[in-house]
């Protein structure tokens, strides 16, 4: 099995990548020697495909197993489910020596991480990301957030997970579009900190290994230098203003992942406007999301109601918009100060040339 391991502060972050890790004798192992009671959090849609496997391979080594499904939707990424997964661990008397297993996408992964971090004033958690999404963005890093009826990611804790295990033969079960749109994350980190992985992804069709694996070593190069998110790790937040004000717009009818792409769009030309961002590099940054048909639905939003999203964005200081910004593909600069009204000129405007 091969692995990255990254020290950050006082620890190690440990991710592994393999196929078909089920069968794998070292993650067999690692679970054996981890804990003897582990809970599963999963969704519904991938038990009889994936989770399954990781829950008869814990019995199979006698460990005592609480399986629970939610479903992995946006709407469901909030206090309530985690209390309901409080409620069954503790009426099963699944105690501070128990292990999470995230078996999913970013809304799985998002909620296992919180209820690990708050469950007992913290218990230990490994995640499996089923998704591109999840293994590029959710599962590295260690923030952990839910949703409430203001806002996206409002509440939410930075506990890291104890390791990542990225298994390539869960990416087969993906549908049409988690794969179409399953590498805006990448993308991102590319924008803001990898001008070579922009390179490889203008010349690849697909997310290849070597594609994922680059672009998680270099967001974790990123977390080292900030891993609370006080000052550079802030570059991260790239288009995901403009996203989280787009999902929330639409009930989460959008999601994450397309979200992302709408709003890279519309920051890179926020960026070229304020001229941080060469016109040439905003016109390949919008050429790369045209071509591929990734800016679908931008034309539907309700420009008022995104400003209205956007001011109560958690990013916001002292009733300042600051946006993290391009000055050029592989550079970034974090908490650029935004009018409404600058804002709501680019939005006009993006929205038209669509």
């Amino acid at each position: 099995m091969k692995k990255i391991v990254k020290k950050i502060k006082n620890f190690k972050y440990r991710i592994f990548f393999d196929e078909n890790i089920s069968e794998n004798i070292f993650f067999k192992n690692y679970l054996d020697n981890i804990s003897k009671t582990f809970v599963i959090i999963t969704s519904k849609n991938i038990k009889e495909k994936i989770s399954i496997k990781i829950f008869n391979l814990l019995q199979k080594i006698n460990k005592k197993v609480l399986f629970i499904e939610i479903e992995d939707d946006e709407t469901n990424k909030n206090l309530k489910t985690a209390e309901h997964i409080y409620k069954q661990m503790l009426e099963n008397n699944f105690l501070k020596d128990t292990y999470i297993i995230s078996i999913g996408g970013g809304v799985i992964s998002d909620i296992s991480g919180f209820v690990a971090s708050t469950y007992m004033r913290g218990i230990g958690y490994i995640i499996i990301p089923t998704t591109y999404l999840a293994a590029s963005d959710a599962a590295i890093g260690g923030k952990n957030s839910l949703d409430c009826d203001i806002g996206k990611n409002m509440i939410g804790t930075i506990y890291h997970p104890k390791a990542v295990f990225i298994d390539f033969d869960n990416f087969k079960f993906l549908k049409e579009n988690e794969i179409k749109y399953g590498g805006s994350e990448i993308f991102k980190i590319a924008l803001v900190n990898n001008k070579k992985l922009f390179k490889k992804i203008l010349q690849s069709k697909d997310i290849s290994k070597e594609i994922l694996i680059e672009s998680i070593k270099s967001k974790l190069k990123i977390i080292k230098k900030d891993q609370n998110d006080k000052n550079f790790r802030k570059i991260l937040n790239f288009g995901h203003t403009i996203a989280h004000a787009i999902e929330k717009e639409s009930n989460y009818k959008i999601s994450h992942a397309k979200a992302v792409y709408l709003g890279i769009f519309i920051e890179s030309y926020i960026s070229y406007k304020k001229k941080l961002l060469s016109f040439k590099n905003y016109l390949k940054i919008s050429t790369y999301l045209r071509d591929n048909d990734l800016l679908d639905n931008i034309s539907t939003m309700n420009i008022d109601n995104l400003i209205i999203h956007i001011s109560l964005d958690k990013k916001n200081v002292f009733e300042n918009i600051l946006l993290s910004l391009l000055k050029k593909i592989g550079k970034s600069v974090y908490n650029v100060r935004i009018d409404k009204k600058f804002i709501k000129n680019c939005l006009t405007r993006c929205l038209e040339v669509k």
